[in-house]
């Protein structure tokens, strides 16, 4: 008999949250959910509901709000991420005969090739999107609601198109 379908999916969340605290003391922590290999620098803060996969890397004094997803990725010092962002997540196959899910092997759709670099001091805004492959220079500022597909050089503020 598997005992796991009768704890408390609440009791779980916490007892995740006590095992990522543990894991680093030096660090604000408020999410239980925190992938495996992640390294976080001193004094990151990351806030609740915030999900970060395996073999992020964080530097010193970044903070991450509420709500958002780091999937993949190395993100510099100093770096604000707004609440509900979604940064490296994986692509959908569109050169496979169909976007179905069945056509997915789980293995390659848990690995990112490819993924996003953020360099130091670098302000994302709310509900941003940063997809796989991108690299954003020193001192950027992505706009609330960006979806950030290309390169961004340093110190660039990147607006969100609105459609006409």
């Amino acid at each position: 008999m598997k005992l796991k379908k009768y704890i408390p999916l609440e009791l779980v969340a916490y007892l995740n949250l006590i095992k990522s605290r543990r894991r680093f003391p030096n660090n604000n922590i408020n999410s239980g959910q925190i992938g495996a290999n992640v390294r976080l620098g001193k004094e990151c803060w990351i806030n609740r509901d915030v999900i970060i996969g395996d073999n992020v890397v964080m530097g010193d004094y970044s903070y991450v709000n509420r709500g958002t997803i780091i999937a993949s990725g190395k993100i510099g010092k100093y770096c604000s991420i707004a609440a509900h962002c979604q940064i490296g997540l994986d692509e959908h196959p569109s050169h496979f005969f169909s976007t179905s899910p069945f056509t997915y092997d789980q293995q390659a759709w848990d690995t990112f090739q490819n993924p996003p670099i953020i360099d130091h001091d670098v302000w994302i805004g709310v509900n941003v999107i940063v997809m796989q492959g991108v690299h954003i220079g020193t001192g950027a500022i992505l706009a609330a609601g960006a979806v950030v597909t290309k390169d961004v050089p340093p110190y660039m503020i990147v607006g969100a198109s609105r459609p006409k």
